[in-house]
This record gives C-alpha cells, sequence and structure tokens, in this order.
C-alpha cells in the first residue's frame, strides 16, 4: 500500500503520478483508496492501494490550516488526471475516516462527466454510484420564505441530526440575505435510519431536482449547504452537483458550536 501524507511544508513524496503508474502494473479492476482527515487513522488494509492523508492539514479535528481545502480538491484533482492518465477510468472506491466536505469534495472531482465508476465503503455496506436508485425512500421539504429579492438559498439536510438550531444561527450570521430556507428531513423515516444504497441515490437525485426547480424559479447565486448525512451520501451529492451550483459547504466546528465555511463546489 502506498500512502501520501500531505502538509503545507513539502510537497507530497512519491508523488501522486510516479504511484498511480506504479498501481496501474497491477491492472487492477478497482482502485482502492483511503481517505483520513480526522486526526484518527484508518485500520491497515492491505487490500487498499493507497492511503491519502490529510490529517497534517488540520490543527485538531475540527480546524483546518489555512488553505487546508484548496488543498485537498487540488489533491483530489491530481489524483483523478494521474489515475486517467496512467490507467484509463478503473472503478475506484474510497474508504474514508474524514470531514464530509471531503465526501462532497470527491464526488465532485470523480462526477459522473468524467466517466469514473465510484464508490464509497460506508461503515462497512459497499455504495456504487451506478447502482439502481430506490423509488420507496421520499424527502419532506419545508420551505421557508425569506427578502424575496435575495439571490441566495440555504439547504438544510437533517438526515441523522436535527440542524435547525444551528441552522437558524448560521442564518444571522451570513453576511447577504436568504431568499428561501429548504429543510429536508426523511418522510416516514426517524432521525439516524440506517440507508441502504439505493436509498442514498434516491435522496441525491431527489436533492438534485429540488435544486434545479429552484434555480428556474428564483435564479439564486449560492446555496450554503448544512447537513447531517452520511459520507457516502456526500460523496453522491457532489457526484450530481453539476447544474445546480455553487454549494457552499460548513462543517460543525465543536469547540466553537458552530459551523464555519469550506468548501464551495459547483
Amino acid at each position: 500500500m502506498f500512502t501520501i501524507r500531505f502538509n503545507q511544508s513539502s510537497p507530497a513524496q512519491p508523488n501522486i503520478q510516479t504511484i498511480a503508474r506504479r498501481i496501474g502494473k497491477s491492472n487492477p479492476a478497482e482502485i482502492k483508496i483511503g481517505v483520513q482527515s480526522r486526526k484518527v487513522n484508518l485500520p491497515r488494509d492491505n487490500q487498499r492501494h493507497l492511503l491519502l492523508d490529510f490529517n497534517d492539514l488540520f490543527v485538531d479535528e475540527y480546524t483546518p490550516k489555512p488553505n487546508a481545502w484548496t488543498e485537498i480538491h487540488g489533491a483530489l484533482l491530481e489524483l483523478r488526471n494521474a489515475l486517467a492518465a496512467e490507467i484509463g477510468l478503473p472503478r475506484v472506491c474510497f474508504s474514508p475516516n474524514a470531514h464530509l466536505t471531503i465526501g462532497y469534495l470527491i464526488g465532485n472531482v470523480f462526477d459522473k462527466q468524467t466517466g469514473f465508476p465510484l464508490s464509497v465503503n460506508q461503515q462497512g455496506a459497499r455504495w456504487d454510484a451506478d447502482a439502481p436508485t430506490s423509488q420507496a425512500f421520499d424527502l419532506e421539504v419545508n420551505t421557508e420564505i425569506g427578502l424575496l429579492f435575495a439571490r441566495e438559498l440555504m439547504l438544510e439536510i437533517s438526515l441523522t441530526l436535527d440542524l435547525s438550531a444551528q441552522a437558524n444561527q448560521l442564518v444571522m450570521q451570513l453576511p447577504r440575505p436568504i431568499r428561501r430556507r429548504l429543510q429536508v428531513r426523511a418522510q416516514d423515516k426517524p432521525l439516524g435510519y440506517i440507508l441502504c444504497a439505493a436509498e442514498a441515490a434516491s435522496i441525491a437525485q431527489q436533492l438534485r431536482n429540488l435544486l434545479i426547480a429552484q434555480r428556474s424559479d428564483s435564479n439564486y447565486e449560492r446555496v450554503h449547504l448544512l447537513s447531517a448525512i452520511p459520507w457516502g451520501l456526500a460523496c453522491w451529492i457532489g457526484r450530481l452537483a453539476n447544474a445546480i451550483g455553487p454549494l457552499q459547504l460548513y462543517e460543525w466546528h465543536n469547540n466553537n458550536h458552530f459551523y464555519t465555511p469550506s468548501a464551495e463546489i459547483a
């Protein structure tokens, strides 16, 4: 297994292009990649080809160093391009112990348009992005109207935790007013309901359709996205984010008890 540790004082060694070339020599049907950023390491896996270690880009679990999200996004782009150049379009399976923002970024970098088949190890269950969607999982959307001429929305996805209080706090701190708040929950399912891959795919598609409709109606400029969701679902939403962005992502800062901006995807 190859490990790349990213920090801000020196370039990653060996470089990603070299590693992709070495992995490609074994002609694997699937590239297995671990990704960690929460100051807690993934268990070692001898079947894994590559580990992306972003721990050194964070002061602690909740505090990124300056430009950390930009560097992570750049590293993922470099990885995608290296795999495409050296191997082609193999299936890529990520196993995470990482921030939710990185899930969104991975899905966005390896989006459907790139042609990469994408999979996620979601707490021991395998999720494939190209799996069929479930028709039996519905979302409940509550819409709160803000200022009519505002050009930004807030999307709150509460699947594992109720984000209402945190979202109320964030709305008051945003520099620009909100036109609408879209509060999304699972219909007829409790908080913390364990999703399967097909249900996650259905949720991602429903959210994409929701934002496409909102964009057609309000021509918004940005969506502030707060989410309490499984990591794999963040990948699927990021993978389908073209035509609905830009999406401003946030991470919960446990020490400050507040959501802070992380990355933006489109």
